[in-house]
Protein backbone atom coordinates (compact mmCIF):
# COMPACT_ATOMS: atom_id res chain seq x y z
CA UNK A 1 0.00 0.00 0.00
CA UNK A 2 2.90 2.01 0.56
CA UNK A 3 4.02 1.73 -3.09
CA UNK A 4 0.80 2.78 -4.36
CA UNK A 5 1.03 5.77 -2.59
CA UNK A 6 4.01 6.44 -3.56
CA UNK A 7 3.81 5.75 -7.01
CA UNK A 8 0.39 7.87 -6.72
CA UNK A 9 2.66 10.48 -5.64
CA UNK A 10 4.88 10.46 -8.38
CA UNK A 11 2.32 10.60 -11.37
CA UNK A 12 0.54 13.03 -9.77
CA UNK A 13 3.74 15.25 -9.63
CA UNK A 14 3.63 14.21 -13.27
CA UNK A 15 0.12 14.92 -14.13
CA UNK A 16 1.38 18.38 -12.46
CA UNK A 17 3.65 19.32 -15.28
CA UNK A 18 2.05 21.20 -18.34
CA UNK A 19 1.37 18.22 -20.86
CA UNK A 20 -0.30 18.45 -23.99
CA UNK A 21 -3.31 16.17 -24.64
CA UNK A 22 -3.29 14.71 -28.31
CA UNK A 23 -6.10 13.39 -30.48
CA UNK A 24 -5.35 10.53 -32.91
CA UNK A 25 -5.09 12.41 -35.75
CA UNK A 26 -2.50 15.09 -33.91
CA UNK A 27 -0.44 12.01 -33.18
CA UNK A 28 -0.12 11.16 -36.54
CA UNK A 29 0.68 14.55 -37.82
CA UNK A 30 3.54 14.83 -35.73
CA UNK A 31 5.01 11.91 -36.64
CA UNK A 32 4.38 12.22 -40.08
CA UNK A 33 6.39 16.05 -39.32
CA UNK A 34 8.77 14.81 -36.98
CA UNK A 35 9.34 11.05 -37.27
CA UNK A 36 13.35 10.49 -38.03
CA UNK A 37 12.57 7.72 -40.68
CA UNK A 38 10.46 9.56 -42.64
CA UNK A 39 12.90 12.86 -42.92
CA UNK A 40 15.49 9.95 -43.89
CA UNK A 41 12.84 8.90 -46.55
CA UNK A 42 12.70 12.34 -47.55
CA UNK A 43 16.03 12.30 -47.83
CA UNK A 44 16.58 9.60 -49.99
CA UNK A 45 14.20 11.19 -51.88
CA UNK A 46 15.80 14.64 -52.86
CA UNK A 47 18.91 12.32 -52.95
CA UNK A 48 16.94 10.76 -56.25
CA UNK A 49 16.61 14.44 -57.82
CA UNK A 50 20.08 15.36 -57.73
CA UNK A 51 20.80 11.25 -59.52
CA UNK A 52 18.44 12.45 -62.25
CA UNK A 53 20.55 15.94 -62.71
CA UNK A 54 23.83 13.62 -62.82
CA UNK A 55 22.14 11.76 -65.05
CA UNK A 56 20.84 14.32 -67.51
CA UNK A 57 24.45 15.61 -67.48
CA UNK A 58 26.25 13.40 -69.60
CA UNK A 59 23.83 14.64 -72.51
CA UNK A 60 25.45 17.87 -72.40
CA UNK A 61 29.44 19.40 -73.57
CA UNK A 62 32.05 17.72 -71.63
CA UNK A 63 34.60 20.49 -71.58
CA UNK A 64 38.00 20.20 -69.80
CA UNK A 65 41.58 22.36 -69.75
CA UNK A 66 44.92 21.75 -69.43
CA UNK A 67 48.13 23.07 -69.12
CA UNK A 68 51.25 21.06 -69.69
CA UNK A 69 54.79 21.92 -69.29
CA UNK A 70 57.83 20.09 -70.47
CA UNK A 71 61.08 20.01 -69.79
CA UNK A 72 63.39 17.51 -71.12
CA UNK A 73 66.94 17.36 -69.35
CA UNK A 74 68.16 15.07 -72.14
CA UNK A 75 66.30 15.05 -75.57
CA UNK A 76 65.66 11.93 -77.58
CA UNK A 77 67.83 10.92 -80.29
CA UNK A 78 66.59 10.04 -83.37
CA UNK A 79 68.02 7.81 -86.22
CA UNK A 80 68.06 9.58 -89.68
CA UNK A 81 69.09 8.39 -93.01
CA UNK A 82 72.01 9.94 -93.81
CA UNK A 83 70.61 9.85 -97.79
CA UNK A 84 67.74 12.22 -96.95
CA UNK A 85 70.57 14.77 -96.58
CA UNK A 86 72.70 14.17 -99.50
CA UNK A 87 75.05 11.59 -97.49
CA UNK A 88 75.96 8.22 -98.80
CA UNK A 89 73.08 5.44 -98.89
CA UNK A 90 72.85 2.95 -95.32
CA UNK A 91 74.58 5.23 -93.16
CA UNK A 92 72.43 7.06 -90.69
CA UNK A 93 72.74 10.83 -88.78
CA UNK A 94 71.97 10.86 -85.04
CA UNK A 95 70.35 13.22 -84.12
CA UNK A 96 68.54 14.85 -80.81
CA UNK A 97 65.34 16.46 -82.75
CA UNK A 98 63.09 19.12 -80.31
CA UNK A 99 63.79 21.84 -77.95
CA UNK A 100 64.31 21.12 -74.55
CA UNK A 101 61.18 23.01 -73.31
CA UNK A 102 57.60 22.86 -74.32
CA UNK A 103 54.61 24.89 -72.79
CA UNK A 104 51.71 24.26 -73.98
CA UNK A 105 47.89 24.74 -72.65
CA UNK A 106 44.02 23.55 -74.44
CA UNK A 107 40.81 22.88 -74.15
CA UNK A 108 39.27 19.65 -74.91
CA UNK A 109 35.25 19.43 -75.17
CA UNK A 110 33.20 15.69 -76.44
CA UNK A 111 29.34 15.50 -76.86
CA UNK A 112 27.43 12.64 -77.11
CA UNK A 113 25.42 13.11 -80.30
CA UNK A 114 23.85 10.00 -79.97
CA UNK A 115 23.57 7.67 -76.91
CA UNK A 116 20.63 5.35 -76.88
CA UNK A 117 22.02 4.48 -73.23
CA UNK A 118 22.34 7.34 -72.10
CA UNK A 119 18.64 8.20 -72.40
CA UNK A 120 17.69 5.02 -71.29
CA UNK A 121 19.45 5.52 -67.76
CA UNK A 122 18.17 8.76 -67.59
CA UNK A 123 14.64 7.05 -67.76
CA UNK A 124 16.18 4.34 -65.05
CA UNK A 125 17.11 7.02 -62.61
CA UNK A 126 13.41 8.66 -63.28
CA UNK A 127 12.05 5.33 -62.10
CA UNK A 128 14.41 4.96 -59.36
CA UNK A 129 12.67 8.55 -57.83
CA UNK A 130 9.21 6.94 -58.00
CA UNK A 131 10.22 3.97 -55.82
CA UNK A 132 11.66 6.38 -53.53
CA UNK A 133 8.20 8.06 -53.64
CA UNK A 134 6.36 5.39 -52.88
CA UNK A 135 8.98 4.01 -49.86
CA UNK A 136 8.40 7.53 -48.22
CA UNK A 137 4.67 6.78 -48.64
CA UNK A 138 5.33 3.58 -47.22
CA UNK A 139 7.47 4.61 -44.68
CA UNK A 140 4.30 7.36 -43.44
CA UNK A 141 2.20 4.51 -43.96
CA UNK A 142 3.97 2.27 -41.44
CA UNK A 143 4.43 5.52 -38.86
CA UNK A 144 0.45 5.88 -38.85
CA UNK A 145 -0.37 2.35 -38.16
CA UNK A 146 2.44 1.94 -35.79
CA UNK A 147 0.94 5.50 -33.90
CA UNK A 148 -2.85 4.01 -34.33
CA UNK A 149 -2.18 0.96 -32.94
CA UNK A 150 0.09 2.23 -30.00
CA UNK A 151 -3.11 5.01 -29.47
CA UNK A 152 -5.56 2.02 -29.64
CA UNK A 153 -3.85 0.24 -26.73
CA UNK A 154 -3.12 2.98 -24.68
CA UNK A 155 -6.75 3.95 -25.21
CA UNK A 156 -7.77 0.41 -24.02
CA UNK A 157 -5.02 0.55 -20.91
CA UNK A 158 -6.79 3.42 -19.55
CA UNK A 159 -9.90 2.58 -19.57
CA UNK A 160 -8.90 -0.65 -18.12
CA UNK A 161 -7.33 1.75 -15.03
CA UNK A 162 -10.56 3.23 -14.93
CA UNK A 163 -12.11 0.10 -14.28
CA UNK A 164 -10.01 -1.05 -11.73
CA UNK A 165 -10.01 1.89 -9.93
CA UNK A 166 -13.86 1.60 -10.14
CA UNK A 167 -13.46 -2.17 -8.58
CA UNK A 168 -11.35 -0.98 -5.78
CA UNK A 169 -13.83 1.91 -4.69
CA UNK A 170 -16.66 -0.87 -4.68
CA UNK A 171 -14.65 -3.18 -3.12
CA UNK A 172 -13.55 -0.38 -0.40
CA UNK A 173 -16.82 -0.10 -0.10
CA UNK A 174 -17.40 -3.53 0.98
CA UNK A 175 -14.71 -4.26 2.98
CA UNK A 176 -16.20 -1.66 4.91
CA UNK A 177 -19.50 -2.74 5.43
CA UNK A 178 -18.17 -6.25 6.28
CA UNK A 179 -16.46 -4.15 8.85
CA UNK A 180 -19.20 -3.03 10.35
CA UNK A 181 -20.83 -6.58 10.39
CA UNK A 182 -17.85 -8.76 11.57
CA UNK A 183 -17.88 -5.81 14.52
CA UNK A 184 -21.34 -7.13 15.07
CA UNK A 185 -20.73 -10.21 14.80
CA UNK A 186 -22.50 -10.82 11.72
CA UNK A 187 -19.83 -11.73 9.48
CA UNK A 188 -16.55 -13.00 10.15
CA UNK A 189 -13.11 -11.42 9.92
CA UNK A 190 -11.62 -14.01 7.20
CA UNK A 191 -14.09 -12.29 5.21
CA UNK A 192 -12.76 -8.96 5.73
CA UNK A 193 -8.97 -10.31 4.64
CA UNK A 194 -10.15 -12.23 1.96
CA UNK A 195 -11.94 -8.75 0.29
CA UNK A 196 -8.59 -6.73 1.18
CA UNK A 197 -6.80 -9.80 -0.50
CA UNK A 198 -8.76 -9.03 -3.14
CA UNK A 199 -8.57 -5.50 -3.14
CA UNK A 200 -4.71 -5.76 -3.11
CA UNK A 201 -4.74 -8.34 -6.35
CA UNK A 202 -6.52 -5.45 -8.28
CA UNK A 203 -3.64 -3.32 -6.93
CA UNK A 204 -1.11 -4.62 -8.32
CA UNK A 205 -2.90 -4.94 -11.42
CA UNK A 206 -3.43 -1.48 -11.43
CA UNK A 207 0.51 -0.76 -10.94
CA UNK A 208 0.83 -3.10 -13.62
CA UNK A 209 -1.12 -1.13 -16.05
CA UNK A 210 0.54 2.10 -14.63
CA UNK A 211 3.71 0.70 -16.04
CA UNK A 212 2.12 -0.56 -19.09
CA UNK A 213 1.05 3.14 -20.04
CA UNK A 214 4.41 4.49 -19.60
CA UNK A 215 6.07 2.45 -21.20
CA UNK A 216 3.08 2.99 -24.28
CA UNK A 217 3.75 6.63 -23.77
CA UNK A 218 7.31 6.65 -24.47
CA UNK A 219 6.98 4.36 -27.66
CA UNK A 220 4.17 6.93 -28.95
CA UNK A 221 6.79 10.27 -28.33
CA UNK A 222 9.39 7.71 -30.15
CA UNK A 223 7.57 7.11 -32.66
CA UNK A 224 6.04 11.01 -33.01
CA UNK A 225 9.47 12.06 -33.06
CA UNK A 226 9.33 13.74 -29.91
CA UNK A 227 12.17 14.37 -26.78
CA UNK A 228 11.76 11.68 -24.00
CA UNK A 229 11.49 14.55 -21.63
CA UNK A 230 7.99 16.05 -22.43
CA UNK A 231 5.30 15.46 -21.12
CA UNK A 232 1.94 14.19 -23.19
CA UNK A 233 -1.64 12.49 -22.71
CA UNK A 234 -4.40 10.97 -25.46
CA UNK A 235 -7.49 12.34 -25.13
CA UNK A 236 -9.60 8.92 -23.80
CA UNK A 237 -13.16 10.64 -24.94
CA UNK A 238 -14.80 7.84 -27.67
CA UNK A 239 -12.67 5.08 -26.37
CA UNK A 240 -15.60 2.62 -26.88
CA UNK A 241 -16.40 3.60 -30.46
CA UNK A 242 -15.55 1.14 -33.26
CA UNK A 243 -15.29 2.24 -36.83
CA UNK A 244 -17.27 0.86 -40.01
CA UNK A 245 -15.09 -0.20 -43.09
CA UNK A 246 -15.89 -1.49 -46.76
CA UNK A 247 -14.91 -5.17 -47.25
CA UNK A 248 -14.43 -4.39 -51.31
CA UNK A 249 -11.54 -6.99 -51.77
CA UNK A 250 -10.67 -5.10 -55.09
CA UNK A 251 -9.41 -2.06 -53.07
CA UNK A 252 -6.12 -4.31 -52.74
CA UNK A 253 -4.77 -2.97 -55.89
CA UNK A 254 -3.69 0.46 -53.78
CA UNK A 255 -1.43 -1.94 -51.68
CA UNK A 256 2.02 0.19 -51.48
CA UNK A 257 3.71 -3.13 -51.32
CA UNK A 258 1.92 -3.87 -54.73
CA UNK A 259 3.11 -0.64 -56.51
CA UNK A 260 6.50 -1.48 -55.35
CA UNK A 261 6.79 -4.80 -57.24
CA UNK A 262 5.21 -3.42 -60.33
CA UNK A 263 7.81 -0.24 -60.14
CA UNK A 264 10.26 -3.17 -59.26
CA UNK A 265 9.32 -4.32 -62.96
CA UNK A 266 9.32 -1.90 -64.53
CA UNK A 267 13.13 -1.18 -63.59
CA UNK A 268 13.90 -4.46 -64.97
CA UNK A 269 12.44 -3.88 -68.11
CA UNK A 270 14.45 -0.22 -68.34
CA UNK A 271 17.53 -2.47 -67.77
CA UNK A 272 17.16 -4.97 -70.60
CA UNK A 273 16.03 -2.14 -72.79
CA UNK A 274 19.60 -0.30 -71.79
CA UNK A 275 21.31 -3.82 -72.23
CA UNK A 276 20.24 -4.33 -76.05
CA UNK A 277 20.97 -0.07 -76.38
CA UNK A 278 24.55 -1.49 -76.29
CA UNK A 279 23.97 -3.17 -79.52
CA UNK A 280 23.49 0.30 -81.22
CA UNK A 281 26.12 2.30 -82.88
CA UNK A 282 26.75 5.40 -80.98
CA UNK A 283 27.89 9.26 -82.06
CA UNK A 284 30.44 11.25 -80.22
CA UNK A 285 31.62 14.73 -81.35
CA UNK A 286 34.94 16.45 -79.92
CA UNK A 287 36.83 19.01 -80.53
CA UNK A 288 40.22 20.86 -79.12
CA UNK A 289 41.89 23.93 -79.15
CA UNK A 290 44.95 25.38 -77.61
CA UNK A 291 49.06 26.50 -78.64
CA UNK A 292 52.22 25.54 -77.82
CA UNK A 293 55.50 27.32 -77.30
CA UNK A 294 59.18 26.47 -77.41
CA UNK A 295 62.08 27.40 -75.81
CA UNK A 296 65.82 25.49 -76.06
CA UNK A 297 66.41 26.59 -72.04
CA UNK A 298 64.68 26.17 -68.75
CA UNK A 299 62.93 29.50 -69.16
CA UNK A 300 59.27 28.63 -67.83
CA UNK A 301 58.10 32.04 -68.79
CA UNK A 302 59.37 32.97 -72.09
CA UNK A 303 59.15 31.33 -75.97
CA UNK A 304 61.31 31.62 -78.78
CA UNK A 305 61.02 34.42 -80.65
CA UNK A 306 58.14 35.46 -78.50
CA UNK A 307 55.60 32.98 -80.40
CA UNK A 308 53.08 30.61 -79.56
CA UNK A 309 51.19 27.90 -82.28
CA UNK A 310 48.18 27.09 -82.12
CA UNK A 311 46.88 23.66 -81.91
CA UNK A 312 43.49 22.81 -83.22
CA UNK A 313 40.92 19.89 -84.37
CA UNK A 314 37.50 18.38 -84.52
CA UNK A 315 36.31 15.17 -85.44
CA UNK A 316 33.36 12.75 -85.28
CA UNK A 317 33.55 8.76 -83.69
CA UNK A 318 31.42 6.30 -84.85
CA UNK A 319 31.11 3.51 -81.72
CA UNK A 320 30.10 0.53 -83.68
CA UNK A 321 29.82 -2.87 -81.34
CA UNK A 322 30.66 -6.08 -83.51
CA UNK A 323 31.18 -9.03 -81.13
CA UNK A 324 31.23 -9.46 -77.16
CA UNK A 325 31.68 -12.98 -76.94
CA UNK A 326 27.65 -13.23 -76.40
CA UNK A 327 27.92 -10.72 -73.24
CA UNK A 328 24.74 -8.61 -73.70
CA UNK A 329 22.88 -11.98 -75.00
CA UNK A 330 23.65 -13.89 -71.63
CA UNK A 331 22.62 -10.82 -69.57
CA UNK A 332 19.35 -10.05 -71.24
CA UNK A 333 18.11 -13.69 -70.89
CA UNK A 334 19.04 -12.84 -66.67
CA UNK A 335 16.93 -9.88 -67.37
CA UNK A 336 14.16 -11.69 -68.53
CA UNK A 337 14.69 -14.48 -66.05
CA UNK A 338 14.07 -11.58 -63.13
CA UNK A 339 10.93 -10.15 -64.65
CA UNK A 340 9.49 -13.29 -64.74
CA UNK A 341 10.24 -13.64 -61.10
CA UNK A 342 8.94 -10.38 -60.57
CA UNK A 343 5.76 -11.44 -61.86
CA UNK A 344 5.55 -14.46 -60.40
CA UNK A 345 6.67 -12.11 -56.99
CA UNK A 346 3.30 -9.71 -57.47
CA UNK A 347 0.79 -12.77 -57.93
CA UNK A 348 2.28 -14.03 -54.95
CA UNK A 349 2.16 -11.47 -52.82
CA UNK A 350 -1.30 -10.04 -54.01
CA UNK A 351 -2.20 -13.54 -53.15
CA UNK A 352 -1.15 -13.24 -49.34
CA UNK A 353 -2.52 -9.99 -49.17
CA UNK A 354 -5.95 -11.48 -50.48
CA UNK A 355 -5.91 -13.87 -47.77
CA UNK A 356 -4.43 -11.79 -45.12
CA UNK A 357 -7.24 -9.00 -46.11
CA UNK A 358 -10.25 -12.10 -45.99
CA UNK A 359 -8.43 -12.91 -42.54
CA UNK A 360 -8.48 -9.39 -41.24
CA UNK A 361 -12.55 -8.89 -42.64
CA UNK A 362 -13.11 -12.13 -40.67
CA UNK A 363 -11.72 -10.74 -37.25
CA UNK A 364 -13.12 -7.65 -37.73
CA UNK A 365 -17.02 -9.61 -37.64
CA UNK A 366 -16.08 -11.40 -35.22
CA UNK A 367 -14.96 -8.88 -32.96
CA UNK A 368 -18.05 -7.06 -33.88
CA UNK A 369 -20.27 -10.05 -32.17
CA UNK A 370 -17.46 -10.34 -29.46
CA UNK A 371 -18.11 -7.35 -28.59
CA UNK A 372 -22.33 -7.60 -28.75
CA UNK A 373 -21.74 -10.93 -26.80
CA UNK A 374 -19.51 -9.32 -24.17
CA UNK A 375 -22.08 -6.06 -23.85
CA UNK A 376 -24.56 -8.57 -22.45
CA UNK A 377 -22.33 -10.19 -20.14
CA UNK A 378 -21.28 -7.61 -18.95
CA UNK A 379 -24.79 -6.21 -17.84
CA UNK A 380 -25.58 -9.34 -16.76
CA UNK A 381 -22.90 -10.18 -14.43
CA UNK A 382 -23.57 -6.56 -13.00
CA UNK A 383 -26.89 -7.36 -11.97
CA UNK A 384 -25.61 -10.85 -10.20
CA UNK A 385 -22.99 -8.57 -8.58
CA UNK A 386 -24.87 -6.58 -7.26
CA UNK A 387 -27.86 -8.86 -6.34
CA UNK A 388 -24.58 -10.90 -4.12
CA UNK A 389 -23.86 -8.39 -2.46
CA UNK A 390 -27.54 -7.85 -0.93
CA UNK A 391 -28.07 -11.39 -0.34
CA UNK A 392 -24.50 -11.05 1.47
CA UNK A 393 -25.65 -8.45 3.60
CA UNK A 394 -28.56 -9.94 4.30
CA UNK A 395 -26.57 -13.06 5.55
CA UNK A 396 -27.89 -15.75 2.54
CA UNK A 397 -24.46 -16.06 1.01
CA UNK A 398 -20.71 -16.51 1.85
CA UNK A 399 -18.44 -13.67 0.37
CA UNK A 400 -16.33 -16.24 -1.24
CA UNK A 401 -19.69 -15.74 -3.56
CA UNK A 402 -19.46 -12.37 -3.86
CA UNK A 403 -15.77 -12.13 -4.67
CA UNK A 404 -16.46 -14.73 -7.22
CA UNK A 405 -19.05 -12.85 -9.04
CA UNK A 406 -16.97 -9.66 -9.12
CA UNK A 407 -14.01 -11.07 -10.55
CA UNK A 408 -16.34 -12.96 -13.10
CA UNK A 409 -17.65 -8.75 -13.37
CA UNK A 410 -14.14 -7.91 -13.80
CA UNK A 411 -13.45 -10.26 -16.28
CA UNK A 412 -16.10 -9.93 -18.63
CA UNK A 413 -15.50 -6.24 -18.27
CA UNK A 414 -12.16 -7.07 -19.42
CA UNK A 415 -12.92 -9.22 -22.10
CA UNK A 416 -15.32 -6.47 -23.58
CA UNK A 417 -12.61 -4.11 -23.42
CA UNK A 418 -10.24 -6.76 -25.86
CA UNK A 419 -13.02 -7.00 -28.13
CA UNK A 420 -13.18 -2.97 -28.49
CA UNK A 421 -9.19 -3.36 -29.30
CA UNK A 422 -9.45 -5.84 -31.62
CA UNK A 423 -12.23 -4.18 -33.62
CA UNK A 424 -9.63 -1.56 -33.87
CA UNK A 425 -6.85 -3.62 -34.40
CA UNK A 426 -8.54 -4.76 -37.22
CA UNK A 427 -9.36 -2.08 -38.86
CA UNK A 428 -6.02 -0.78 -38.99
CA UNK A 429 -5.10 -4.16 -40.38
CA UNK A 430 -7.91 -3.92 -43.48
CA UNK A 431 -6.66 0.06 -43.50
CA UNK A 432 -3.33 -1.02 -44.02
CA UNK A 433 -3.91 -3.68 -46.70
CA UNK A 434 -5.85 -1.71 -48.99
CA UNK A 435 -3.62 1.17 -48.75
CA UNK A 436 -6.33 3.76 -47.80
CA UNK A 437 -4.71 3.87 -44.22
CA UNK A 438 -3.40 7.64 -44.30
CA UNK A 439 -6.74 8.45 -45.88
CA UNK A 440 -8.61 7.53 -42.47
Amino acid sequence: MKYLITLSIILLVNLAKAQTVYTLNQCIEAGLKNNLQIKAAENELLKTKYQVGEARSALLPQISGALDYTYYFDLAVQALPASVFGGPQGEFIFSALGVQQITAAKVDATLQIFNPQILIALKAVKVAGTINATQLRKTKEDIAYNISSTYYNLLTLYQTADLLDSNIVNLNKLITSTELLAKNNLAKRTDVDRLILTRKGIEVQKVNITTSINYLLNLLKLLMGMNQTEVIAINQTNTTSTTAISTDSSAITKNISLELVAIQKAIKVIEQKSIWAAYIPNITAFGSYGSQAFNDAFKPFERLSNKSYPVSLFGLKLSVPIFDGGNKHYRIQQKKVEIKNTDIQYTQLKQQLQTELSNAIAKYNSSIEALRLEEENVSLAKRIFDENQLLYKQGLIAITDVISTQNDLLKNEANRLKAIVSIKQSVLEIQKINGSILNN
